[in-house]
């Protein structure tokens, strides 16, 4: 999978709420469904740094993240 690092930097620019909106409508797109309401602000700022260019990109981590979350609220 290829990601457009200029995309990424401009997601990750937003605010928490709208980037949960975002993350929201593009899992949508995909067939997941997630919780309307953002994580808390710990979960946020794990999945920001699983795909912030500090490092390699942990695509996983995000993904597990997303997962547990979504388990945790219904």
């Amino acid at each position: 999978m290829r990601v457009d690092k200029e995309k990424l930097a401009k997601l990750l620019e937003k605010n928490d709420e709208e980037l949960w909106a975002d993350v929201v409508r593009m899992a949508s797109e995909k067939g997941f469904e997630l919780p309307k309401a953002p994580p808390p602000k710990a979960e946020m700022d794990k999945m920001r740094s699983a795909v912030s260019g500090g490092g390699a990109m942990d695509l996983a981590r995000a993904a597990k993240i997303l997962n547990d979350y979504r388990k945790g609220v219904k």
